[in-house]
């Protein structure tokens, strides 16, 4: 883990790894290991919003031609808008009608459409591809773990 400090964290992790691979009371047989990470703040970034939120943003412009009555009504007429005050009060609710108006595809077609906007979305904060917007410091833990069972 290259980029972590030689500090407590560290320290916990790799003991934490050393206790339960080898014979000791805190052993865990290899085929009980499981590792869970939250994504957001933990494996990628989540400022100024979820990636999640931001491809359905994104993605709202190309299926606004067929729902020419969202150019009136929120939380769609904010997005498509680019009102980013209309979007910073958007509800738990209002986030869900966005995502819900990505349905009636198949699987392989949305994921189709995800690739696409991974190989060329970027950013709004930190001007990065979204492949790019990962913690390093997470993806070594994570390669750690692996390597060590």
């Amino acid at each position: 883990m290259p980029s972590w400090n030689d500090g407590a964290a560290k320290h916990a992790i790799v003991e934490f790894v050393r206790a339960t691979i080898r014979s000791s009371s805190q052993f865990v047989a290899p085929e009980d290991r499981v590792a869970t990470f939250d994504q957001d703040g933990t494996t990628w970034v989540e400022h100024p919003i979820y990636s999640q939120v931001l491809f359905a943003y994104d993605r709202l412009a190309a299926i606004a031609p067929r729902h020419p009555e969202w150019r009136t009504t929120q939380p769609f007429q904010g997005v498509l808008t680019g009102d980013k005050d209309a979007m910073e009060k958007f509800t738990l609710k209002d986030i869900e009608a966005i995502v819900l108006a990505h349905t009636g595809m198949t699987v392989e077609a949305f994921q189709k459409i995800v690739q696409d906007w991974m190989a060329t979305a970027i950013h709004p904060r930190f001007h990065r591809p979204y492949p790019r917007m990962v913690y390093q410091p997470m993806l070594e833990v994570m390669r750690y773990l692996r390597a060590n069972g």
